[in-house]
């Protein structure tokens, strides 16, 4: 179970990004989509520099492997591995075959899939030699158009540049576990406090903001399946078990009108850069500012209080509290990137999945 306690205030943020090189050379296709129609892969990166001869290749080989031979489930242990062999029997059905290595100036890559027979086996191989263009991320054209697509059990994750560059794909895997245990299931409790006083020689308001969400959902089995790159992020889809397909709703529309049919829908919304300056805790911001907003649809109680005054001046105090707790379990329905004014504008779509809970206490 993992749990965030915030507290929300206004203040002015900005955001600047590095450039990069536009001399992009041409990289292995499976780099843009370890899995096809045809195949699913694995990719493994390490550092490019290792003090062992080979060391890079046999440590993005060994985490490729392990990803394999995780998600098909196989009762094999990786220690004492020759990973500098382009195959490797993992019992009398099952032979696993590597990528040629690719490197850029930030990590080393290997990608790894069971061996297909045949002539099978054939168009395998031209896969894995096959070169394409570096994919980058254009949000504003929906390019690539995964990026835009609904219709699939998918999350699209993100990772910035890490103090360990190779390990940016991991990090976005991991950032993809900790948005779908927050949008599964989640905890919610949001308390707000308004008072404001106007009148003829004074004008004050105050307001406070406190909330609390714990992710209930457990971890969930993912499929990275396709990647692209901005000058300073990675975006990365995964795939999980779940509702086959997502209801296809333009941005435009649910952005204005998010409730779907009988289902309760809410937009979260978040604008500029978070504390930490990650974007990955950006988009987690956005996706909690939706469940707020879907729990107080739920259960919200209200208590508002005015008082009126009239002396030399005109004076009036209102005091409006609201606070809401309630068992939100949502379904991420989409998410979009925008950029205005020089920001980046993160919109998450969320639809209630269960029918109503009651308190939790």
């Amino acid at each position: 179970m993992k749990s965030l306690t915030y507290f929300l205030f206004i203040t002015s943020l900005s955001m600047s990004a590095s450039c990069f090189s536009q001399d992009y050379q041409p990289s292995p296709c499976w780099l843009n989509n370890p899995v096809t129609l045809e195949e699913v892969g694995f990719i493994g990166s390490a550092s490019p520099f290792s003090a062992k001869i080979n060391g890079s290749l046999l440590s993005s080989r060994a985490e490729a492997f392990s990803k394999l031979v995780t998600h098909y489930e196989l009762n094999f242990v990786t220690e004492d591995i020759d990973f500098e062999q382009d195959t490797l029997t993992v019992d009398s059905s099952t032979r696993v075959v590597f990528s040629s290595s690719y490197t850029d100036s930030q990590a080393m890559y290997s990608y790894a899939a069971i061996e297909k027979n045949g002539q099978s086996r054939v168009k395998q191989q031209e896969w894995l030699r096959k070169t394409c263009p570096v994919q980058r991320c254009q949000f504003e054209k929906c390019s690539p158009a995964w990026l835009c697509e609904n219709n699939q059990s998918s999350i699209i994750s993100v990772s910035q540049m890490t103090s360990i560059p190779a390990k940016q794909l991991n990090k976005a895997e991991d950032n993809a576990q900790t948005l779908l245990q927050y949008i599964k299931e989640s905890q919610v409790d949001d308390y707000n406090y308004q008072v404001k006083s106007t009148g003829e020689f004074q004008q004050w308001g105050y307001s406070e903001h406190y909330g609390e969400i714990q992710a209930l959902a457990q971890k969930s089995k993912l499929l990275n399946t396709d990647m692209c790159q901005t000058p300073s992020y990675m975006f990365a889809r995964f795939s999980f078990q779940g509702e086959a397909n997502a209801i296809i709703k333009e941005f435009d529309e649910w952005r204005t009108e998010p409730n779907l049919g009988i289902r309760s829908g809410a937009v979260g919304v978040f604008n500029g850069i978070s504390a930490d300056g990650l974007f990955s805790s950006a988009i987690k911001k956005a996706i909690k500012e939706g469940l707020l907003e879907l729990a107080k649809i739920k259960n919200i109680n209200i208590d508002h209080q005015s008082y009126f005054k009239q002396e030399n001046g005109s004076f009036s105090l209102s005091k409006t509290k609201m606070s809401t707790s309630a068992l939100v379990t949502a379904k991420l329905q989409d998410i979009k990137v925008i950029e205005a004014k020089d920001n980046l504008v993160i919109y998450a779509w969320l639809l209630e999945t269960k029918a109503a809970h009651g308190k939790r206490k």
